[in-house]
This record gives structure tokens, sequence and C-alpha cells, in this order.
């Protein structure tokens, strides 16, 4: 089945497991899921990410709980409700894509949310995005600061140990990040790349499958 922000998405994604269409219920959110939502179209912030990485899918934020989550939001870390959020995402015409790490356990899932909870009040990383949209490549993962894609893979690494990302690679992979292999490991990632080549699977989505 193919899923895509809108019509006009070029990022053409392929899956066969997902469990929720979730436009109508978000019951199965659970601690430890990651949210990728697509842009507003009429955010100039929003236009600039898809601009600078090649995808609608512009965000991502780590559920911490039942109507709860952690996101990295210039200016800084903050947790949101996640039923707002949504509503918002639903009256602006966004889109969202749910994904979780298989085969996690409830007690990862909470070291993953205390982890996340942990980056509350972190600046926003406006750096490494200027130099992500001047450059085409993040620098410095050991930066304090995240952004909202490397909070989650810096939560992962902070609360499981674990790298979301291939340790090697393969031709799909060399081929799409060849001068960012660097990136990849490091965790340095947009929302759109957490989506397409990470450990984590999706499970849930609002948009229409096909």
């Amino acid at each position: 089945m193919a899923l895509v922000a809108d019509p006009h998405e070029h990022v053409v994604m392929d899956y066969d497991n997902i469990s929720h269409y979730s436009k109508d219920s978000t019951d199965y959110l659970k601690p430890g899921m990651v949210v990728i939502t697509s842009g507003n179209r009429h955010s100039l912030v929003s236009k600039a990410i898809a601009w600078a990485t090649g995808s609608w899918w512009t965000h991502a934020f780590i559920v911490t709980g039942l109507n709860s989550a952690v996101e990295a939001f210039n200016p800084e870390v903050r947790e949101i409700v996640v039923s707002e959020r949504l509503k918002e995402l639903e009256k602006n015409g966004q889109n969202y894509v749910v994904l979780d790490l298989p085969d996690i356990s409830d007690v990862d899932r909470e070291k993953v949310a205390a982890s996340a909870k942990a980056f509350v009040g972190r600046s926003y990383n406006n750096l490494q995005t200027a130099l992500f949209g001047l450059f085409r490549v993040f620098w410095n993962f050991k930066a304090s600061e995240p952004f909202c894609s490397t909070l989650v893979t810096k939560v992962f690494l902070s609360a499981l140990n674990l790298h979301i990302f291939a340790d090697q690679p393969d031709n799909e992979l060399l081929a799409r990040f060849y001068y960012r292999w660097h990136n990849l490991q490091e965790g340095l990632v947009t929302p759109a790349e957490l989506l397409q080549f990470s450990a984590l699977q999706v499970v849930g989505t609002d948009v229409a499958l096909t």
C-alpha cells in the first residue's frame, strides 16, 4: 500500500503492516511511539523545511504518556497535549504517521518517555537547521541542543543505548547518503529520514491508504 502526505508528495513510501488507521481513534498510542507530521502549507517555516529536506514530512515528536508528548520546537524542547496537536493538524489539513520500535517492552517505553522529558527546557538547535538549509549536511551530533528529529535519535540512544539507524549501509542508503553517511550513523537526520530509513516501523496513520 502506498502512503503519501498528499498527491504532491514526491517521497513515496510503501508499507504492508500498518495496523491502525487513526483518523477516528488514537487510543493505541503508547509512550515511546514517534509521530511524524506533514508540514503546514501556509507556514513559511514548514515550506523552508520541505524545500531543504525534499519532503513535506517536516516534524517529529515523541509520545510520553496517555495524552502527552515531547517535541523540539523553536525556541525550546517542550511538552504538548497530543489530542490538541492532532486537532490542530486536522484543522490545518496536515497528516501524521505513527512509528514504533518493534518488540519494545513496557519498561523500555517508560525509559524512552523519561529520557524525552529530561530534554524539556533545552534550547532548539537553530544552528543545525540553518547549516542543513545551506549545505544539506548536519554538524556536531554531540551538541546538547536538539531539533525535532535529533531529539528522537538522542532519546533512544540515551534511554536504550540504541542507534535507530543501521550500522552498515545497504545500496539504497549508500546511494542516498553517500556524502552524509556520518550523519546517518550519528542520528543527524530529517523527519522524512526517520520515517523511511530508521528501525522504527509504521503502526498507524491518518493518511488514506491505497
